[in-house]
């Protein structure tokens, strides 16, 4: 877009190509030293930046001039920039770039205090502020508070420390002695197993008892472990017991005199022909596992699981339990289950 009449203007040129004919690519930026430049007494024009990209080597460029108007001149060719200069253009005309002769940059303006903090310079253009200006009062007061000491007032430099001791407000050192005793009392609170264990050596084996059609606890075969609501209880136990298929064998939980958990299948309901371990076979070979389970308010007799052997029996079948053939089993409470 030209420029308004009457502006005076100036048309810059200058070839980039190379000695082989080729041309590189230009980036040419001129800042003006004045944003404003005074045409006449009613017309002033703004003056920006120039930004160029020349792909055909060749500059000419018209910019706006006056008597000692002067532009930062910056050029990036084939992308590395060449130190940049000033430039003072004549009145108006075509004048080749090179032959302007770099100046110096218009110098920065000198910026005055006119007051700080409502205090103005003195004939030296001094300004003196108080001792206290533009800092913290030095009747401000910096408090320990619990489990420190030191402080005071700003006058002069502060120091903090950690009050140690045994009172209330006061710090632990790692070295203090309260503190050996942690480990083992945190141990303590850690939940343990409570554990019941028996041997059952009679001077005669048990002769499983007549129960008709129904199941029913063997007499001598017991052993209760303390127990609440949501505790995890388990019972493992070793035995042996004779061939005889008119009499089936389980663990079981009993309550008052009734049977109210089988080890079969962990219900109320008992199996077809009791623990599998236990049943009386040829071609089969059974191994006892653990019986366990999360205590339910059924469970809980007196603040007790008991855990009893029950049977169903015609009053024949041996379940050995003497010196020679022991019986043991073992109750475990592991506490509340997760």
């Amino acid at each position: 877009m030209p420029f308004p009449s009457g502006v005076p203007t100036i048309t810059l040129t200058k070839d980039y190509r190379r000695a082989d004919g080729t041309s590189p690519h230009v980036r040419l930026i001129f800042v003006p030293s004045s944003r404003t430049v005074v045409v006449s007494p009613s017309l002033t024009i703004e003056v920006t930046p120039v930004f160029l990209d020349i792909a055909t080597g060749i500059l000419s460029e018209t910019l706006a001039s006056a008597v000692s108007f002067s532009y930062l001149v910056t050029e990036v060719v084939d992308g590395k920039a060449r130190p940049g200069y000033s430039i003072t253009t004549p009145a108006s005309g075509t004048v080749a770039l090179d032959s302007l002769a770099p100046v110096s940059p218009p110098p920065v303006p000198n910026v005055t205090v006119v007051s700080v903090q409502g205090l103005k310079p003195d004939a030296s253009g001094n300004i003196t502020l108080p001792a206290s200006g533009g800092a913290v009062p030095t009747s401000r007061v910096l408090t320990a508070g619990t489990g420190l000491t030191g402080g005071g007032d700003l006058t002069t430099d502060r120091t903090f420390a950690v009050a140690y001791g045994s009172a209330a407000g006061t710090a632990v050192q790692g070295n203090d002695t309260r503190l050996t005793g942690i480990p083992a009392q945190i141990a303590a609170l850690a939940t343990r197993p409570t554990v019941r264990r028996a041997v059952i050596a009679n001077v005669s084996d048990a002769t499983m008892p007549n129960t008709g059609s129904s199941w029913a606890a063997v007499s001598g075969f017991e052993i209760a472990i303390p127990a609440q609501v949501g505790d995890d209880v388990e019972l493992l136990f070793g035995a042996m017991r004779s061939a005889n298929a008119n009499a089936l064998i389980d663990t079981a939980v009993i309550v008052g005199s009734t049977l109210v958990r089988f080890g079969a299948n962990n219900t109320g309901t008992p199996a077809l022909e009791g623990n599998p371990a236990f049943y009386t076979q040829a071609t089969f070979i059974g191994h006892a596992g653990e019986f366990g389970f999360t205590v339910a308010s059924g469970d809980l007799d007196g603040g007790n699981v008991r855990f009893v052997i029950a049977c169903k029996s015609n009053g024949s079948g041996t379940l050995f339990s003497s010196t020679n053939y022991p019986f043991r089993w073992r109750a475990i409470n592991r506490g509340v289950c997760n």
